[in-house]
């Protein structure tokens, strides 16, 4: 799954990065984004591509006003295309969602352990879907594509989130007119790992000491 990540630049930065206009207050940087949270999310729109506010935590379309249920802050790429809560969001409304690093807990028998992921040193784009408000008191709210984990990082987790990062793939995935499922797919390019502090643990915790690398 996908439940915390960064975006640690500023918000000038990563509408340059992805080409898009932002059309919102830059948030600084964040260093433990969880759902529920607000976060910028990359959409077509009536210029090239906006840089908008989202909620994190996908309503279904098919959900009535004020009755939310248990938003959704994962889909499964294996399933998207078939799934009620997310079909119709894949066919119509795909996002990206700028990042430049995630966190997943490992599993062990002294309880569990925090890591950082990243893709080399710079941002790139976690794969979403997104849904609009369904009255003008509602934001709109999304959800981050989840596959199957490789590689390394398989001894941490056993899902990671559907990662792009080439200028080819946020325009296939932004495509209107197109069904990328070519891109549902586990990432394969470099990951490296590091342990962090279980400060991470808690949402409340929003700081550059959660980057650092720890023994």
């Amino acid at each position: 799954m996908c439940g915390r990540f960064t975006l640690t630049g500023p918000t000038g930065a990563v509408a340059g990065h992805f080409q898009a206009v932002p059309r919102f207050q830059d948030a600084g940087p964040r260093y433990n984004i969880a759902p529920g949270q607000d976060i910028g999310v990359v959409v077509n729109g009536s210029v090239p591509r906006q840089l908008i506010a989202m909620r994190w935590g996908l309503v279904p379309g098919w959900a009535r006003p004020g009755q939310s249920g248990h938003p959704l802050i994962n889909a499964r790429a294996e399933t998207v295309i078939q799934k009620p809560s997310f079909r119709e969001a894949f066919r119509h409304r795909r996002c990206l969602v700028p990042a430049d690093g995630w966190y997943e807990w490992q599993r062990t028998a002294g309880g569990k352990i925090p890591y950082r992921l990243v893709c080399g040193a710079g941002l790139f784009a976690l794969a979403g879907i997104w849904n609009p408000g369904r009255n003008d008191g509602e934001p709109s709210t999304c959800a981050v594509l989840t596959t199957a984990a490789a590689g390394g990082i398989l001894p941490i987790h056993d899902r990671m989130p559907l990662i792009l990062a080439a200028t080819g793939e946020y325009a296939a995935w932004l495509d209107p007119a197109g069904t990328p499922v070519d891109l549902l797919r586990t990432y394969e390019g470099e990951v490296s790992a590091y342990r962090v502090t279980t400060a991470v643990n808690s949402a409340r915790v929003d700081s550059p000491e959660l980057i650092v690398q720890v023994n």
